[in-house]
């Protein structure tokens, strides 16, 4: 009994706090790709900033003013940001060196400095002509020396942004624009927080930006409640079998006693007791024993090889114990437990002194049963028809076994669509920050169709021994006839407003005639081309390609229910941002033999057919991906375009590829990877305004998080099953036990010890069959609960009932049925007929 209460509140433990635990990396997935803070405070004054770090409660505080941008005489771009120490280390750390103390000292990542033609050795100088913040064109050579290099960051690779980070000088901070980083304590309410920030700096909210990764503070509380109260019912009932087992085979106990003078009250009192005594000793050892089950599957997780930075540190991704919801369970579980004490007395004492202590049938209620076997029944053998008997004997601990399976049974099939949820989100992510592919080259000019990779450069990236396929995309800014076709109005201004902020233009207008707006015409080899379909809204892709005159629009869509309902994404799932469908037609102009500076952008939207080629294109399909990099603001607004590359050269013939998804031959070495790379950046830096990155260290870092991610499921899953297994032991061990004279009666008229083992097999399996029916029914619900809450029906996937995993445990359930059935019947095979009956009076 001690043992069962022991690891009841163990299991309990464990269960609550991997699963907490759980919860905190896969959030890290997000964090670690984006950022680790909770807000952005953009335009903040030195005199806001003293008033912020006076506030309580912020764990990091990140402070950044640009400094300017860099354009190299190999015409390779990036830009020079001075920051304090965890601004720079949010989500990364330092590998060699130092952090910079000066701001004529420089800390950077090594493919950043690689791609701006500097060698990454700590200790050496360079120049590079840096512009100032305003913009006005004037470069002037600044000298710098490198005291660090931090590891490579997710974010500036996915987007390719170059910057080298020097020191924030105090004078600087008081005569800049500042950007503010802030990271709050856990366990705090993040919006009071922010808000109370907002209040004593005087900032507007319009200069706040939430980072949306990040848990609200009532989440993971809901979230581990809700799991929490599951599992207390589930240890509950567990206890109540336990406990309810050694009432009654003590049941005669009880009545000698209440025979000698104690009154039903001071046998309550006694039950109580005994609990109580229980619970003070199991509950301190339990709680040890499930944190130190807890710490064992965390150690299961470690991965020494792969490591992931938050805030200068490698992440150890401990295990988190949530202190207040394992509190409250465990009062939770408390209080049931009482409530056990009292049921139990209640059911002690409802019979007479008499009738509690012969409370066994004796040989006459016995042989009666027996005589309900029909021997001449024709279709069930006579101890099927014994297992049949016994199932309907103790209806009650039948439904509880039933019960405490089905709970079980429910359990595993959630846990194991949990991991299959869990793998078609990694394999989204890699899609989609990551471009599915290994390595990426891409133009720093977003807005010239002559600059940007050359033939030349492609076709040595497709000569490269380690390459094995590659994705191009060309582009060519273009103006659209608006034809006031239905659309997100509040989304596309939200856009336009950003693009004002960054490059002061707009991308929608009036060019005198009608209305417009600019998007980019995108040619993608047909490698490229070929991804598109697994994106496909409407519409078909050609299998012998794109006529001349049709494209493929790529558009993010509106979610129309569920929490995301209002939000704009990457969803298969939603209502286009403008409604435009398969068959429609579409007026575009362009300017072709010029660059386009920002001017040109201005210029493009307010020509007109006089002063710019036109050409009307049939929309062939429409997807909600566009599969390549989108490597500026100016393609993140409004749809794409995308032809095939041999008909956008009939436009540009002597246009330069923007960017390039490269894929490499698997199982590369660390080695072939590091010299892939590098041959790859120098074909960037000799091709000009070009960056090159691998991002196969990045794509394993996420690798690594969802491996720890399944050890914590699989964890999960392994207490789950010792819990229900316990369970059904302990009810298996109860029902053999209160029927043990009829069964050595049933041996004394000579029925062998081999059919009485079949007949409770049988009786067993009736019962693990009906769990298995009754779990694969709750399963539908609690299944497409967690489709529904993944949200993974927005990008597509359909719902798909776990048919392979129920299989599965449906054949462990029938076979440990029958294990545990021998295992319990054990004493049938080694007492003797005399020793079984010799209680009987």
């Amino acid at each position: 009994m001690f043992f069962s209460f022991l690891l009841t509140v163990a299991l309990l433990v464990s269960i609550i706090t991997l699963t907490h635990t759980n919860q905190r990396i896969i959030e890290k997935q997000n964090l670690f790709i984006y950022s680790d803070i909770d807000y952005q405070l953009e335009n903040v004054s030195a005199d806001q900033l003293k008033k912020i770090k006076q506030v309580s409660g912020i764990k990091h505080l990140g402070v950044t003013s640009y400094v300017g941008y860099i354009e190299t005489k190999e015409n390779q771009w990036g830009s020079v940001i001075a920051a304090t120490d965890e601004a720079i280390l949010s989500v990364s750390a330092l590998l060699d060196g130092r952090m910079p103390r000066k701001s004529d000292e420089i800390v950077a990542e090594k493919w950043a400095l690689l791609n701006l033609g500097i060698n990454p050795v700590v200790g050496q100088l360079f120049t590079l002509p840096v512009a100032d913040a305003a913009e006005t064109g004037n470069k002037s050579p600044r000298t710098y020396r490198l005291v660090g290099i931090i590891n490579d960051l997710a974010l500036n690779k996915r987007s390719g942004a170059i910057d080298l980070y020097t020191a924030l000088a105090p004078e600087s901070s008081r005569s800049s624009v500042l950007t503010v980083f802030l990271a709050f304590s856990e366990n705090t309410n993040k919006e009071k927080k922010i808000a109370a920030v907002a209040q004593a700096a005087n900032i507007p909210r319009s200069q706040i930006r939430k980072n949306v990764w990040q848990d609200e503070f009532h989440q993971p509380l809901q979230s581990d409640m809700q799991i929490g109260l599951l599992l207390t019912f589930v240890c509950a009932s567990v206890i109540y079998g336990i406990y309810r087992m050694m009432l009654m085979s003590r049941k005669n106990q009880f009545g000698i006693l209440r025979a000698i003078g104690l009154t039903k009250r001071q046998i309550q009192k006694i039950i109580l007791y005994e609990l109580g005594l229980l619970a003070a000793v199991s509950y301190p050892l339990g709680i040890g024993l499930g944190i130190l089950l807890s710490y064992l599957v965390t150690h299961m997780s470690k991965d020494q090889q792969i490591k992931i930075y938050f805030w200068g540190k490698a992440d150890a991704f401990q295990l988190i114990v949530p202190i207040l919801p394992l509190i409250l369970c465990l009062v939770l579980l408390l209080g049931a437990t009482i409530m056990i004490g009292v049921i139990g007395a209640k059911k002690v004492n409802q019979q007479s002194v008499i009738g509690t202590i012969f409370s066994n049938a004796g040989l006459e209620q016995s042989a009666r049963r027996v005589a309900l076997i029909n021997a001449k029944q024709r279709f069930l053998s006579v101890y099927q028809q014994l297992g049949i008997k016994y199932f309907f004997q103790d209806i009650k601990t039948t439904c509880y076994m039933l019960l405490s399976l089905t709970i079980g049974i429910s359990l595993f099939v959630a846990l194991s669509y949990q991991a299959i949820l869990s793998n078609e989100e990694q394999e989204i992510k890699k899609a989609t920050d990551f471009y599915t592919s290994d390595f990426i080259m891409t133009a720093t000019d977003d807005q010239n169709s002559y600059v940007g990779i050359t033939k030349q450069t492609f076709q040595a990236v497709v000569n490269e021994k380690s390459v094995v396929e590659v994705d191009a995309q060309t582009a060519l800014p273009i103006q659209v006839v608006d034809d006031g076709v239905a659309r997100n109005s509040r989304y596309l201004a939200e856009r336009n407003q950003h693009v004002v902020t960054h490059y002061g233009f707009q991308l929608s207008g009036n060019n005198g005639q009608e209305d417009v707006f600019m998007t980019k015409l995108k040619g993608y080899n047909d490698s490229a081309l070929s991804k598109l379909s697994d994106y496909l809204i409407s519409g078909k892709i050609p299998d012998d390609g794109l006529k001349r005159n049709e494209v493929i629009l790529a558009m993010p869509t509106t979610s129309t229910y569920g929490r995301s309902k209002g939000m704009v994404g990457f969803f298969k799932t939603g209502e286009p941002i403008m409604a435009y469908q398969a068959g429609d037609k579409i007026r575009t102009r362009y300017a072709v033999g010029q660059e386009l500076s920002d001017a040109g952008i201005e210029q493009l939207i307010a020509g007109n057919s006089t002063t710019l080629e036109e050409k009307e294109w049939v929309v062939s399909a429409v997807v909600f991906y566009p599969y390549m990099p989108q490597v500026s603001l100016l393609e993140k607004s409004y749809p794409l375009l995308i032809t095939s590359e041999d008909n956008f050269r009939q436009i540009v013939p002597q246009a330069v590829y923007e960017s390039l998804a490269i894929h490499a031959a698997d199982k590369l070495t660390p080695t072939a990877q590091e010299k892939t790379e590098q041959r790859l950046i120098e074909l960037a830096v000799a091709n000009q305004h070009v960056t090159a990155r691998s991002l196969i260290d990045e794509i394993a870092q996420l690798e690594s998080i969802y491996r720890k991610e399944m050890v914590y499921v699989i964890g999960i899953a392994c207490v789950v099953f010792l819990l229900v297994i316990t369970n059904v032991i302990n009810n298996l061990k109860y029902r053999i036990e209160m029927r043990t004279q009829e069964l050595f009666l049933l041996k004394a008229i000579g029925i062998t010890t081999n059919r009485l083992i079949v007949t409770i097999v049988f009786e067993n399996l009736i019962v693990a069959g009906m769990s298995l029916v009754l779990s694969a029914l709750l399963a539908i619900p609690i299944t497409r609960y967690q489709y529904v809450q993944s949200q993974i029906y927005l990008l597509g996937k359909k719902y798909d009932y776990p048919l392979t995993s129920l299989f599965a445990v449906a054949f462990c359930t029938l076979f440990l049925s029958v294990v545990i059935s021998w295992f319990v019947s054990r004493n049938l095979r080694r007492q003797t007929i005399i020793e079984g009956l010799q209680d009987i009076a």
